[in-house]
C-alpha cells in the first residue's frame, strides 16, 4: 500500500483539487475551474500518478468546451488521453459539447 503513495507522493491533494474544480465545474464557474485544475496540474510535476493527471485534463477541456474553445478543449482531451488512454471525462459534468470533442480527440489518436 505505501508504494503507490510513493510513486505519486500528491495524489491525495490533486484528487481533492480535482473534486473542487468539478463541483465548481457543476456550478458554472468554468473559468476558476480551469484555473484550478491548470495550477494542480503544473503543481504535480512528475509526482501524480497518470490517472490523476488524466482526469485534470478532462476537467481542464471540459471548462474549455463550455466557454466555446472547441480547439483547445480537444488539445487538452488529447493531453489526457496521451496520459491515460482509459480516461473517461464525467459525464455528469462535461455536457454533449465536451463529450462530443473529447470522442474526437480519441477518434483522431486512433483509440
Amino acid at each position: 500500500m505505501a508504494a503507490p503513495r510513493l510513486a505519486a507522493p500528491r495524489d491525495r491533494s490533486a484528487t481533492a483539487k480535482a473534486d473542487e474544480a468539478q463541483l465548481l465545474l457543476g456550478r458554472g464557474e468554468a473559468d476558476k475551474a480551469e484555473a484550478l485544475a491548470m495550477g494542480t496540474l503544473n503543481a504535480c510535476e512528475d509526482r501524480c500518478s497518470a490517472a490523476v493527471k488524466a482526469r485534470l485534463w478532462c476537467l481542464v477541456g471540459i471548462a474549455w468546451s463550455r466557454r466555446n474553445e472547441v480547439d483547445r478543449a480537444r488539445e487538452a482531451f488529447t493531453s489526457a488521453i496521451e496520459v491515460d488512454p482509459g480516461v473517461k471525462p464525467d459525464t455528469a459534468v462535461a455536457g454533449d459539447q465536451a463529450m462530443a470533442t473529447f470522442y474526437e480527440a480519441r477518434a483522431r489518436r486512433g483509440q
